[in-house]
């Protein structure tokens, strides 16, 4: 998503040349707050699956475990 941020920095020097439009720079804002929350979503659901993947990692080690053990 940082990728997102260099065309809205090219939006806002643009805008501030010409002149600084009051609209111009409300949608501006609004699209930088709008990245800023899909990079939020984005980080989250990373971060879940990575959650995800260590507790199913974490809940085969015990099962193989605990077979071994019973398996002695």
């Amino acid at each position: 998503m940082a990728e997102c941020y260099t065309p809205l920095e090219m939006a806002e020097q643009a805008c501030r040349r010409a002149g600084g439009h009051e609209q111009q720079e409300i949608e501006i804002s609004i699209i930088r707050e709008d990245i800023r929350i899909t990079t939020l979503i984005a980080e989250s659901g990373q971060a879940r699956l990575t959650g995800i993947r260590s507790l199913s990692f974490i809940a085969v080690t015990y099962s193989l475990e605990s077979r071994s053990l019973e398996s002695s």
